[in-house]
């Protein structure tokens, strides 16, 4: 727990979280790894703040849940993207990019604000029990491969964009207007 900002940093190698703690800050988060990332600690920004991943050679794996209240979680690798966990902003944007490929087994819920998955050489795969809800907002799924959608509800989305550039598109449960 911080009141101004948490940073951690491997230069040369992985970062992996305890499951029985917490990183909570009331500004920015931050998790660089030039390896892979193995998120298994619950993060809150819980005032303005941005809370940002990257694995600049490696995978991140997301086993516990991110919140922020005001700012941007961003989600960077290299390699592949597994959500296992709930991600969830009030005012901001959420952002999954992936070289490889993105598995979202977890909710997204963004209040006010976008949502987006980009695997830029492989598939988006939702499970079947994951929603993304956008409130207020935009959502933006792209894949260079295929994208499986399990729940996205955009009631009140201003666009909704589904993008396989090489693959197709299977939506299983879509709400919206």
């Amino acid at each position: 727990t911080a009141a101004g900002q948490i940073s951690f940093i491997a230069e040369q190698g992985d970062i992996e979280t305890e499951s029985d703690a917490t990183l909570t800050a009331t500004s920015n988060i931050s998790l660089a790894a030039q390896g892979n990332i193995d998120q298994n600690a619950a993060v809150a920004s819980t005032a303005q703040g941005d809370v940002t991943y990257s694995a600049a050679t490696g995978s991140i794996t997301q086993n516990a849940e991110t919140t922020a209240n005001t700012g941007d979680i961003a989600y960077t690798a290299a390699q592949s993207i597994t959500q296992n966990s709930a991600t969830s902003i009030q005012t901001g944007h959420v952002n999954y990019l992936a070289s490889g490929n993105i598995a979202q087994n977890a909710n997204t819920n963004v209040d006010n604000g976008s949502v987006v998955y980009t695997a830029q050489s492989g598939d988006i795969v939702m499970s079947s029990n994951a929603l993304t809800k956008v409130t207020q907002g935009d959502a933006h799924y792209t894949a260079n491969q295929d994208i499986v959608l399990g729940k996205l509800d955009v009631s009140e989305a201003n666009q909704v964009q589904l993008e396989a550039v090489n693959g197709s598109i299977l939506a299983q449960n879509v709400e919206g207007n």
